[in-house]
């Protein structure tokens, strides 16, 4: 989970799927962001505008998403010499959050 406004920070969900942002400036506007990979959420985000108490209805659904698959192209290159290769996203969980890892195997041929 993260937060942005007045004050940002990142916190953990429990096992229950509570969370909390403790301490935060009085009256400031904030937006509250769920992200796991693998998952899309609705809402997206919460907006909380003048937030003078607790917030109880802070709640997001979590939907499994698809797998995802990237597509690389490209990367010849000498030893020594940067390249730049094109990385598709090719399939993901929702066009709104595009996530992926990216794990790199590299082969050196003699």
């Amino acid at each position: 989970m993260t937060l942005q406004g007045v004050s940002s920070a990142t916190t953990t969900t429990d096992a229950n799927g509570n969370y909390s942002f403790p301490n935060l400036a009085p009256n400031g506007n904030y937006a509250v962001n769920p992200a796991a990979l693998g998952f899309a959420f609705n809402p997206l985000s919460r907006q909380y505008t003048d937030l003078s108490s607790d917030v109880t209805n802070a709640n997001f659904t979590a939907t499994a998403g698809t797998s995802r698959q990237l597509e690389i192209i490209g990367g010849n290159a000498t030893p020594g010499q940067d390249i730049t290769v094109r990385v598709d996203l090719v399939a993901q969980a929702t066009k709104m959050q595009p996530a992926f890892l990216l794990h790199l195997r590299f082969r050196h041929f003699d």
